[in-house]
């Protein structure tokens, strides 16, 4: 899948579109000894995971294989109209069955606008 697919698909199955409720544009870097991991021989999946902030709610939950994208990532979110105000975002690269590295970011989305984030994963 290619990153802008990946963007596409992850703005697509957030939730419901609703332009009010705001969005999430989400930057992801990995990093490996100073250099940028990578595909697919540093890791070949991603998992992201978004949660309100004390982690009761899970508004979004997917795993995606990664064959021949660049770090960084970049891709869109969009908020449904049951998607909290104040959330977390957990990325988990993986080679195979096994983390490689995790990381993640807080961010609150208002209302009507765009929120950027970077998360950024290291081996180190």
């Amino acid at each position: 899948m290619s990153a802008r697919a990946l963007a596409l698909a992850c703005a697509a199955l957030l939730l419901p579109s609703c332009a009010a409720k705001g969005a999430l544009f989400l930057n992801i870097e990995a990093q490996k000894a100073g250099q940028a991991m990578k595909i697919p021989d540093d890791v070949d999946g991603l998992s992201l995971q978004v949660t309100s902030t004390d982690g009761k709610s899970v508004v979004f939950d997917k795993s995606y294989a990664l064959t021949h994208e660049e770090f960084p990532l970049s891709l869109g979110l969009q908020a449904g109209s049951h998607t909290p105000a104040n959330v977390r975002v957990v990325a988990t690269l993986s080679k195979g069955d096994a983390p490689v590295a995790g990381a993640e970011a807080a961010a609150t989305i208002a209302p009507g606008e765009v929120t950027t984030i970077t998360v950024r994963l290291s081996t180190e």
